[in-house]
């Protein structure tokens, strides 16, 4: 199998972490206490702080992915973390931590999946819809999901704007790629 490289793709590892309390004190906080930064180069970063967790989710420039962790607010240990694609689902492989830092579970999201995201992203091209890249705030943007079944089957969505006033939803098999069928979704642009 042929590897893809993505441009811009966030590495994340196995390894224990601590919530970077450094960064997140020196950065510009909303009313609530959130971070919400664009750097230079179009990376956007959010932290957060929440009663039983914090979170820092990275969206590199121009990428279809972005890096996600989230960490115990008790003590700051990573709880679990991996990387999504910025509009809809878990990819690869995920890494969950107990309160002490151990890791505890390892899930691979990719593996019911034959009919792959690069599977997706060609059915796209092809059908002259966009895939969302990088962290997008505001209006509405193409949306990919995933979703496996209690019986192990597994299939994705496409959602896309049909017209100003209309979602189009794409429901394809996650083993074959076969178009399992096709909704309709009013959309009223707020």
């Amino acid at each position: 199998m042929k590897k893809v490289i993505y441009q811009n793709f966030p590495i994340v590892t196995d390894e224990f972490e601590v919530f970077d309390e450094a960064l997140y004190k020196i950065m510009e906080k909303d009313a609530t206490g959130d971070v919400f930064y664009y750097y230079k180069d179009g990376t956007f970063l959010e932290m957060w702080k929440r009663e039983k967790y914090f979170v820092y989710a990275l969206y590199p420039s121009n990428s279809y992915f972005c890096l996600y962790k989230e960490f115990y607010a008790s003590n700051g240990y990573i709880m679990r973390k991996g990387i999504d694609y910025v509009r809809g689902f878990a990819k690869g492989l995920w890494y969950d931590f107990d309160e002490k830092g151990i890791l505890v579970k390892t899930t691979d999201y990719d593996a019911p999946f034959t009919f792959s995201f690069e599977d997706i992203l060609a059915y796209c091209r092809a059908h002259r819809i966009e895939v969302t890249k990088g962290y997008q705030r505001i209006g509405f943007h193409n949306e990919i999901h995933r979703f496996v079944n209690a019986d192990g089957s597994c299939y994705w969505t496409i959602e896309h704007l049909k017209r100003d006033d209309l979602i189009e939803a794409i429901y394809l098999d996650g083993k074959t790629g076969k178009e399992i069928k096709r909704e309709d979704i009013e959309y009223i642009n707020n």
